[in-house]
Order: C-alpha cells, then structure tokens, then sequence
C-alpha cells in the first residue's frame, strides 16, 4: 500500500513539473516589460522616454511578439553601418528635385538657395540645400560666382527612422564652367522600434553623398 502511495506521489509529482516547465515555456514569448527589457539588454540596446523623441513617432502595433521583435532588431543590425548614396545630379530624377525656395533667379544676378531631395532609409526623405550667389554670363547662362552655405534637414518621415545628426555639409563650385555647385554631406540616421508600450533605439547607420545643384 505504501509503495503504491509513493508511486502515485512520484507520478503527480512529475505531472505538476511538466505543466509548469510547459506554462513557463508558453509565457516566453509574451510581450512582457521583463522579457522585452531582456531583450533589449540581450543586444546592448537602450529604451528611450516618449518625451525624448522625435516629433511625430506615432506607435503600431506591427511587432506583435517577442520572436518579431528579435527579428526586427536582428533585420536593423544586419544593415550596413555606412551607406554612400552617391551623386545626386540633375539627371536623377526618380531620386530628387531642384527648386528655388528663397529668391527666384528670374534677375541676370543676386543669390538663391537651391535644395534636392533625397531618399535615404525607411520612406525617410532629407533636404539637400545649397546658397549661393549667381550672376549672367555673356552668352546669356547664370553660373554661381560664390557658394554661400549648405545644410541638411529632415523633408519628411512616415516611419521609424530619424535624421539623428548632420555630421558634415559643405558646397563649392564644380570646376568648368560654374553652372553647377556641389554639396558633400555626411550624416547619422537614427533606427527606433515601437513595442507593447516601449520606444527603443536599435541601430545608427552613417549615410554620406553628393548632389549637384544648378544655377538656372
């Protein structure tokens, strides 16, 4: 009697171990603040205040687990940390836009700032400006006579990614015949995540280019 007393113990024993190793293995992917602040010191990241942000970071609802949020922050840490995108020139026009946006250069001289746009990551698109005066050659043709100044601005963001700082932005005139001035910049874009309540930072990436702005 006793020995079949014991057995039954044994066996209700391993049952409660296994329904709770089964229920603890079941939690483990819920979208918990442990398990998502284990993640993000799983991979050296950080989470951010709301009022530390960006303007305009509206949450989703897009990562929906703890395997989607790994995925997310694996996808972000496998982009390259550097990305050159090139010249920008007036022949690109899937990729920017010239436009007057301060004097209109109908005048034979005076100065303007021109500026093209560029995609640079996750629908984040920048603001490549460029000042400079100008003057009327004797054929007829503005050309720059003094590159003035440049930046690099946000234009417009519908995602996760931000222009986290410019590191460089500089502009001189194209030798030739001073039809073109070139900018060269260089800046750090800021990836974040959204989950179950939480802002984190998952990964910068430098982005540097060119972009040839004309006088016309």
């Amino acid at each position: 009697m006793f020995c079949l007393l014991f057995a039954l113990m044994l066996v209700f024993s391993s049952l409660t171990t296994a329904f709770a190793g089964s229920k603890e293995l079941s939690n483990s992917g819920d979208l918990t603040k442990k398990n998502i602040l284990k993640m993000v010191e799983k991979y050296n990241l950080e989470t951010v205040p709301e009022d530390e942000l960006p303007e305009g970071m509206i949450p989703d609802d897009r990562i929906k687990s703890l395997d989607d949020l790994e995925a997310t922050i694996i996808e972000h840490l496998n982009m390259p940390s550097h990305v050159d995108l090139g010249i920008i020139g007036k022949d690109d026009n899937n990729l920017s836009m010239t436009r007057s946006i301060t004097t209109p250069m109908a005048a034979s001289s005076g100065a303007t700032t021109v500026y093209k746009i560029v995609e640079s990551a996750n629908n984040l698109k920048l603001r490549l400006s460029a000042s400079g005066k100008y003057t009327t050659n004797t054929s007829g043709t503005k050309i720059w006579t003094e590159a003035t100044g440049s930046s690099v601005t946000e234009y417009s963001n519908k995602g996760f990614t931000r222009l986290h700082r410019v590191e460089s932005s500089s502009v001189e005139i194209k030798q030739g015949d001073g039809t073109i001035m070139v900018q060269t910049y260089k800046v750090t874009l800021q990836h974040y995540a959204w989950v179950a309540g939480f802002w984190i930072k998952i990964h910068k990436q430098q982005m540097t280019g060119t972009a040839y702005h004309e006088c016309k």
